[in-house]
């Protein structure tokens, strides 16, 4: 389901084909097309196979007995003239051909567009219809899986669903709301050295889910979200805006990414699973995380000059970890529940829980490694955490 996309610009299409235990599939009997649309709304067609022929004798050069291969327009090679029963071929690209009548011979003056025949205008319909015939007895192949991939632009304005599933990548922005539906995921995957950002928010309750190791920017107002960002990858997830999450959550589920808060503000989102190896990043000043965040290990990097805040319970089976020469302080109501090692390697890390009877640091040790560990009020060290100067 890409239906939310405005056009297309590029379909890709995996064939898994085989024949009968101990059989040849003889290609030449298997006609193969993908159609886009309704006939009513200007359905638009690719031949993806038409080759034609088929002997006792006559396997078109082939003994295959499968054919598992991906057509992409951008290939070296027209699927007529494949070799292997692998790799990745341009579609045949011939239209107009009857896959009940005579056969055709292969002429490349006859190719039209290959698949890109499919691109242009989204179709209201959103239908994909592929037929693969086998039109001649004996030897009969059968098609055991297929795979779409369709490429596209978003819309400018409005809802952008790219569908349950599917990958969103390339840079720049999205000015139209993403929404991530009532369930599944949604992968937004942005390449090294490049950037996406989600200018115009984010919608309902179902995983976005970011990947690749460049920046996806999380912009705009996400009112009506209320699903969860999933963290991966190895590059970052920027949230630029302090309505960028809406009443969801963030998780992180890879230790390799980088959770960064470029906007201050309060959040009262739940972030789970804080993980990072390198560091959730606080560049602006007047960060608040004010709901509950679970740690996994995490390094909060603090920028020189900046004091960013988490009000809310910290808790889980991980420390607190403080890099960065700015301040966090570590403040609210609720006393922190968290089991693991926390250390101070720069900067200043401020406890003061707004009562004695709080607790700000909870875990097992807390080692000192250099920057300051700042107290704001009494008893914000658990009795059973030992202090280290490491």
């Amino acid at each position: 389901d890409h239906a939310g996309l405005a056009t297309i610009t590029d379909v890709n299409v995996g064939l898994n084909l085989s024949s009968a235990a101990g059989m040849t599939m003889r290609l030449g009997q298997i006609y193969a097309t993908l159609t886009f649309g309704t006939a009513s709304e200007g359905s638009r067609v690719a031949v993806l196979l038409n080759r034609e022929g088929v002997s006792n004798t006559n396997a078109f050069g082939s003994s295959l007995q499968s054919l598992n291969v991906t057509l992409d327009d951008s290939a070296a090679t027209n699927i007529y003239n494949l070799t292997s029963g692998t790799g990745t071929y341009a579609a045949d690209g011939r239209l107009g051909v009857d896959p009940y009548g005579t056969r055709l011979a292969y002429d490349t003056n006859q190719i039209t567009a290959g698949l890109s025949a499919l691109n242009g205008n989204w179709l209201s319909s959103s239908v994909w219809s592929l037929l693969v015939a086998d039109v001649q007895a004996g030897n009969q192949a059968k098609l055991n899986s297929w795979s779409l991939q369709v490429l596209g632009s978003a819309p400018t304005s409005g809802t952008f669903d790219p569908g349950e599933g599917a990958t969103v990548s390339g840079s720049g922005s999205i000015e139209s709301t993403l929404t991530t539906g009532s369930g599944g995921s949604r992968t937004v995957s942005v390449a090294e050295s490049q950037a996406l950002s989600l200018s115009g928010g984010l919608t309902g309750s179902g995983t976005l889910a970011t990947a690749g190791s460049g920046t996806t920017v999380l912009a705009g107002s996400s009112a009506g979200f209320t699903g969860t960002v999933s963290v991966g990858g190895t590059g970052t997830t920027e949230i630029a805006s302090s309505t960028a999450l809406g009443s969801g959550s963030l998780f992180q589920s890879d230790g390799n990414s980088t959770v960064k808060f470029s906007t201050g503000g309060a959040f009262s989102n739940a972030f789970s699973n804080l993980m990072s190896v390198y560091n959730v990043a606080f560049t602006a000043n007047g960060t608040s995380l004010t709901g509950q965040t679970t740690v996994n290990n995490a390094t909060f990097d603090v920028a020189s000059g900046n004091t960013n805040t988490i009000s809310g319970k910290i808790t889980g089976t991980g420390g607190v970890t403080k890099t960065g020469l700015g301040m966090l302080l570590l403040s609210g109501g609720d006393p922190n529940d968290f089991t693991g090692a926390s250390a101070v390697h720069a900067g200043t890390l401020k406890l003061q829980k707004s009562s004695a009877s709080l607790v700000a640091i909870s875990g097992s040790t807390i080692a000192l490694h250099g920057g300051t560990l700042l107290l704001g009020q009494a008893n914000q060290i658990s009795d059973a955490t030992a202090v280290t100067l490491a």
